[in-house]
Order: structure tokens, then sequence, then C-alpha cells
């Protein structure tokens, strides 16, 4: 993903006693043999470029799906919601009620999950819960954090 990180990677496994390489199969490189670091660089620079790529084209996915009024998560694959309208399950409004409100009295997801489960949650009904009730919050919301695809130092 980052051309510095790959690199200090190889070059750590390299001054290692016994020295460690890394076979790239498809390229038919050995990271232990020096003449092999121009191409190595090379490959991780497209690689990088690729990811950075990806990131870009998913944040303006996200920003389009917001300026068409859309979640950023297909809301059919939420707790709580039916459809491909925003249109709340009341089914499973009590599900995600209680999981707002254990998360406000500071339990994990899987903390949560065991009380859901006590509470005789039916199980199909607790599977999702496999992400914090403050995800859900921020998907309904429209929120998201964004990190840079690779860090400057």
């Amino acid at each position: 993903r980052n051309v510095l990180d790959s690199l200090n990677y190889i070059y750590m496994l390299r001054r290692l006693d016994p020295p460690v390489g890394v076979y790239f199969e498809a390229e038919k490189l050995n990271t232990l043999d020096k003449s092999s670091d121009m191409i190595i660089t090379v490959l991780s620079l497209v690689a990088q470029s690729e990811s950075e790529q990806k990131s870009n084209s998913l944040k303006w996915s996200f920003k389009r799906r917001r300026a068409q009024g859309l979640g950023v998560y297909p809301n059919w694959a939420l707790l709580g919601y039916k459809g491909r309208a925003w249109e709340i399950d009341e089914d499973e409004a009590d599900v995600v009620r209680t999981i707002y409100s254990l998360y406000l009295e500071g339990y994990s997801s899987p903390r949560s999950q065991i009380s859901l489960q006590r509470a005789a949650y039916p199980p199909s009904r607790v599977y999702r819960l496999g992400v914090p009730a403050a995800s859900l919050a921020s998907s309904a919301t429209k929120n998201t954090v964004e990190t840079p695809c690779v860090k400057k130092q």
C-alpha cells in the first residue's frame, strides 16, 4: 500500500540474522537480491497508486450517494430498515433501540450481543450486530471519518 512501508519491511527482513527474503513468484523477484530493489520500488509505486485510486473512487461514490440523499451503506443491509427506502422496520426497531441504549450505557459490541441474546432476541435478529452502535449512528446521519490513504511523514 505504501512504498516506504514495503521497502522498510524488505530492508528489515534483509538485515535479520540470517536474512529473510520474500520471493515474488509472478515477477520472479527475490528481495535478498539487491538488484531487484528498483523493480520492487516500481511495483510498490504502482500498488500505492492503485490503492489511492480506489480510495478516491470510494470517496467520490460516497459523496455522490450523499448528494442524492442516499446513505453510505445500503439501507437494506442495516438492522432496523426494510426495502430500499429508508423505511423503519418496526419488528427490528426494538432491537435497534436496545442496541443504542446499551451503547449509551458503555457496553461493547460483544457484551451488547450477549445481553441481547440473554433478553431472548432471536439470533436471526442479532446476527448483524457486529458493528458498534456508533457506526450505525454515523451511517444513518451520513457522518464518516476519512483517513489519508498514505500517511505523510
